[in-house]
């Protein structure tokens, strides 16, 4: 038993993780939030109109190359739009579903059961 907890060793170890586990992800948001460059989000912003405008104006959005779709998911979702992401990001595994890439995105979107119950009500993957 450790002394100064009345845990033992494993129990600590256990915590310890946990806690390591969890600051390292309030970290990675805490990034990914605050310390966005305004000058970044310009640039993305502009190669998302960049990527549209490659197309006619009467094609769907659906049809578009798959990975012009996944790069798509990826800058909607760094810009915060979690729902076009989403769109974007099922569309290009809908177009071709070996885009690793594509399912790994929309992975990290879905973060609760309704979210699941949406994607796959909607989507019907």
């Amino acid at each position: 038993m450790s002394e100064l907890t009345g845990m033992t060793d494993i129990q600590l170890i256990k915590y310890t993780f946990l806690l390591g586990f969890i600051f390292i992800k309030c970290l990675h948001w805490f990034i990914f939030i605050v310390v966005s460059d305004p000058k970044q989000m310009d640039q993305l912003g502009e190669l998302t109109h960049e990527i549209m405008a490659s197309y006619d104006e009467g094609v769907e959005v659906k049809s578009y190359d798959a990975y012009d779709l996944y790069l798509l998911g990826m800058i909607t979702r760094r810009l915060g739009d979690i729902d076009v992401s989403t769109d974007y990001l099922v569309a290009s595994i809908l177009s071709n579903c070996y885009i690793w890439g594509a399912w790994v995105e929309l992975a990290f979107l879905i973060m609760d059961r309704k979210r699941v119950g949406f994607v796959n009500r909607v989507y019907s993957l």
